[in-house]
């Protein structure tokens, strides 16, 4: 499975999908609840924003395949030798059982679940955690409507898009099936967010991809083409500000007495 490469964005990751500040400090507090005994791995730290946060109260490391996401954690963090370089998808660098908990918060869905799966209960130990984060948006807010009408035109190509929450339900259900369980998601923080669709469009013009597939830019430049088209058509002017409400949840998986 080849995920996309977000080097080119890392400068402006934060400002196109980051948190505000104050769901930083509430996300960190909901993970706390978990993550304030033993070791933390975060697989997919990126730019450092929840990492810096978890790391406060916890022996926290975190791991990216992005060497520029990583750098701009690393320019944030008070410990920026405990972010590392790799590949999610291959061995992890970690020893058996040396973490009490995993957290993903926007990279889970994107990996084999059953790797992922195998390397949790490899590294964490028995009866650990894992803590899956997501961002959901209002129904109605542009960027969920932009988001289906995306799908669609992927899919008129053959191409199937990746959704955070259909992929973490994958990686949910692998645990499970190795012996874990689930808890209902726990709502972490709320916050305003009106967007303007044409910041969006802008916004995935300079992703590596789209709906979570690498794309030949060319593809990837008809398809936006053709979706701010539609957009034009169907939601008015695209510098206009829409309301919306974005939340963030965490789903937290106990890990079985012996990890097999």
């Amino acid at each position: 499975m080849t995920a996309p490469s977000f080097d080119p964005q890392a400068e402006t990751f934060d400002r196109r999908a980051g948190l505000p500040a104050a769901a930083v400090e509430a996300v960190a507090a909901a993970l706390s609840n978990w993550t304030s005994a033993g070791r933390v791995l975060e697989i997919g730290a990126g730019t450092g924003q929840l990492g810096v946060a978890i790391a406060d109260n916890a022996l926290y490391f975190g791991m990216d395949l992005s060497l520029a996401l990583l750098a701009v954690a690393r320019r944030r963090s008070p410990l920026p030798s405990r972010l590392l370089q790799a590949n999610a998808n291959h061995r992890w660098p970690f020893r058996d059982h040396s973490a009490r908990v995993v957290f993903s918060a926007r990279t889970a869905h994107l990996l084999d679940d059953e790797h992922f799966t195998a390397e949790v209960l490899r590294v964490v130990e028995p009866n650990g955690h894992v803590l899956l984060g997501r961002i959901e948006r209002a129904e109605g807010s542009a960027r969920r409507i932009l988001q289906r009408a995306l799908r669609g035109m992927l899919a008129e190509r053959g191409i199937e898009a990746r959704q955070g929450g259909s992929g973490q339900r994958k990686t949910i259900d692998a645990l499970i099936r190795r012996g874990a369980s689930a808890s209902p998601r726990v709502l972490a923080a709320s916050w305003s967010a009106p967007e303007r669709p044409l910041d969006i469009l802008e916004s995935w013009r300079s992703k590596p991809g789209l709906a979570g597939r690498a794309l030949p830019h060319e593809v990837q430049h008809r398809v936006l083409d053709r979706l701010e088209a539609w957009a034009r058509e169907h939601l008015g002017p695209l510098d206009a500000a829409r309301a919306g409400e974005a939340i963030y949840e965490i789903t937290h998986v106990q890990l079985p007495a012996e990890n097999r």
